[in-house]
This record gives C-alpha cells, sequence and structure tokens, in this order.
C-alpha cells in the first residue's frame, strides 16, 4: 500500500513525464557554418554578411571569416553573401535537421562592367532546357519570355498555367500544387505549415537538375519566394507523368514537376 505522501509523488511523476513527452525536441535544428573568403589572395573577409533570405536569419563574418547560424530549420535554403566593395553571392543548400552544413564562399571584387553584359545560365543548363523542349511536352518559359510578361514573382510565372495552382502563405511565401485529378495530397513540413502551408498536391522540384523536393508528407516544401526572378534563367514545368522527361521521373511525379535554372 503506497502512503497518501508516495500516491500524490507517483501521480505527480506521471503527470510531468507525459508533459515532457509533448515538449518540442531540443537539438533537432541545422547549424550552418563556413568561412567567407575574398580575391585576389584569399584572404579572410571579415564582416561579411551571410543571411538565409527566407528566415531572415543574419551573422558577420569575424576577423578569420568565419560565420556561424544556430537554430535554423531543416531545409532547402537560399543563402546571400554581402560584403561591400565585393560582388554579392548566393548559393542554395538542404540544410540536414540536427547537424551542421558547412558552405565556405569566395567573394569577387566589384568590376567596372558595360551596360550589355547580362548575367546568364551556363550553356550545358540551356541546351538541356532547349531539349526538353523539343519534345512537345510541358511548359517552359525561357528568359527573355518571362520578361515579357512583366511580372515580379516565380509564383505569378506559373500561376499562368491552367492545371497550376499557387499556395500562399505569410508575407509573399508561395508553393506550387496542382489541381490535376488523381493528385495525392501531401502534409507540409510543420515550419511551412506555420507560415501558411496546408495539406495540397505540391509538386516535385528541381533546381538546375538536381532533385530538392520529393513530394513526401512532411519533407520540407520549396518556397518560390527563394527564387526571385532576377536568377531566373529559365522555367519547366509538367502536369504529370505523361510528360516528365526520363530524367526527372520520380515515384511523386502526380501533382507535377517544376525544374528551374538559375543564371550564374
Amino acid at each position: 500500500m503506497l502512503s497518501p505522501t508516495s500516491g500524490r509523488r507517483l501521480l505527480y511523476i506521471v503527470a510531468l513525464s507525459r508533459h515532457i513527452a509533448f515538449l518540442p525536441a531540443v537539438g533537432a535544428q541545422a547549424t550552418l557554418s563556413g568561412v567567407v573568403l575574398r580575391e585576389p589572395g584569399s584572404q579572410p573577409a571579415a564582416g561579411a554578411e551571410v543571411t538565409v533570405e527566407a528566415l531572415r536569419r543574419t551573422a558577420r563574418t569575424d576577423s578569420a571569416g568565419r560565420y556561424s547560424l544556430t537554430g535554423l530549420p531543416r531545409g532547402l535554403r537560399l543563402v546571400r553573401v554581402r560584403l561591400l566593395g565585393y560582388t554579392p553571392a548566393s548559393f542554395t543548400l538542404v540544410l540536414p535537421e540536427g547537424q551542421t552544413a558547412t558552405h565556405d564562399v569566395v567573394l569577387e571584387r566589384v568590376a567596372a562592367r558595360l551596360d550589355s553584359v547580362r548575367s546568364v545560365a551556363p550553356r550545358g543548363s540551356l541546351l538541356r532546357f532547349e531539349e526538353h523542349r523539343r519534345t512537345g511536352l510541358g511548359s517552359f518559359f525561357a528568359q527573355d519570355e518571362i520578361e515579357r510578361m512583366h511580372v515580379v514573382r516565380l509564383s505569378q510565372v506559373l500561376a499562368s498555367l491552367p492545371l497550376v495552382r499557387i499556395a500562399e502563405g505569410a508575407g509573399t511565401r508561395a508553393w506550387v500544387t496542382s489541381a490535376r485529378p488523381g493528385g495525392v495530397i501531401i502534409r507540409p513540413d510543420l515550419f511551412s505549415a506555420r507560415r501558411g502551408a496546408v495539406p495540397a498536391c505540391y509538386a516535385t522540384v528541381y533546381v538546375d537538375g538536381v532533385q530538392v523536393y520529393h513530394g513526401r508528407d512532411e519533407e520540407p516544401l520549396v518556397d518560390l519566394t527563394d527564387f526571385p526572378l532576377a536568377e531566373v534563367a529559365a522555367v519547366e514545368y509538367y502536369n504529370g507523368p505523361g510528360e516528365v522527361p526520363a530524367e526527372y521521373d520520380s515515384l511523386n511525379t502526380n501533382c507535377g514537376a517544376l525544374v528551374i535554372w538559375r543564371r550564374k
């Protein structure tokens, strides 16, 4: 037999254990770190600003050019690096849950350029884009075609397609979904859900030919605002398995497939 005091203590321990079980996991978020160098000579770039765009998280490099951003949600992130007198740099990477991702950057000095010089995509990627367009399957937008649309966001380009639905979240957040019959409803990850994403038929996403979103439940979504139109060279979109080229074919293409080619 338990005494009244022992009984109350046992009940307290059980209640506390249940409370702890529902607390969010600690240490499940990611860390991004690295070194920023500057040309010539790959000298440390002290005071450079490193920003994770969608999260509005910024760190400055120390005297050795090192930076570190902790407590970041997992998923595909666009990161920009800026330093006065140097050409801004950007890169995209997938932050792994509960782990540290490392990325080093080398900045180039700002050089005088003619107004006619334009940033273009690597030739190889545009050749693949044109090769896919010649099949007659899918929808394609080259850089000049996007410019003639007079839009300001990638979501507006895709919204012009009949079977595409743009899911909008807080601020300018946007994700591409499909209105195609027979699509699978996918649950968004917690980070995206908190910013307005709801269960929907989310298209798979490729960036520069690499698949970054596979269309799985609770997989981090790809926010279209991470890809400013000034950095987009071309876009491919396929409504379903019957259109998708073999290199983009996966288990979850019923909701469509989006391919983004970036400029240099």
